[in-house]
């Protein structure tokens, strides 16, 4: 991880992005924390102008070969930083080269707004963990058609299997087996409530 740096910014949002990260925006980029100080002293400056400490990650190439830039770790609003005398502050671009912080001059404790960060997920979230577990089901019902005598490999064979599987993600082995002993009564002409009258 590369020294500290700071740069002057106004924090224009403070965003949940997952997993326990929060996003931070500023005028000059954006940087994550997942701490719950850095957190709530974003907050308690949000719209403010004021000098910011981070850390730069490095770069990383995921699985499939990108290449991700490095991540800029919010650590804290240095309190008490100066510009350096006959310097008229310019904003930078994160990233460049930026002058170091002066130590923290001593001064009064001031409370800080503790907010939680809501992390229920979002509508979109759910969304996607359907669709994952929707697009397992489909590949293990593939790889479970290899199980099942040819004349019955059909599609919608195929379909009874994966949504079999994605109630399985979603409930659990219990609602898999009840749905498995409807699907045998069915076949043998009873109806699930025990009636095999069909009046």
């Amino acid at each position: 991880m590369a020294a500290e740096q700071v740069v002057e910014a106004t924090i224009l949002a403070v965003e949940p992005e997952g997993n326990g990260w929060v996003k931070i925006r500023t005028d000059q980029g954006e940087l994550t924390t997942k701490w719950p100080e850095p957190i709530a002293e974003a907050q308690a400056h949000m719209g403010q102008r004021v000098p910011i400490a981070y850390e730069t990650g490095e770069a990383r190439q995921g699985r499939n070969g990108q290449w991700y830039p490095a991540p800029r770790y919010f650590k804290r609003v240095v309190p008490g930083y100066q510009q350096p005398q006959g310097v008229a502050p310019q904003p930078q671009p994160l990233g460049q080269t930026m002058v170091q912080p002066q130590p923290p001059q001593p001064s009064l404790p001031q409370p800080i707004a503790q907010q939680q960060v809501n992390t229920t997920p979002r509508p979109d979230e759910s969304v996607r963990e359907m669709r994952i577990m929707r697009q397992t089901a489909g590949k293990l019902a593939v790889h479970t058609m290899a199980l099942v005598p040819s004349d019955q490999r059909t599609f919608a064979n195929q379909v009874a299997i994966a949504e079999a599987w994605v109630r399985y993600f979603m409930s659990g082995p219990p609602e898999v087996r009840v749905a498995q002993q409807e699907q045998a009564m069915a076949a043998v002409g009873m109806h699930p409530d025990g009636d095999d009258i069909p009046f």
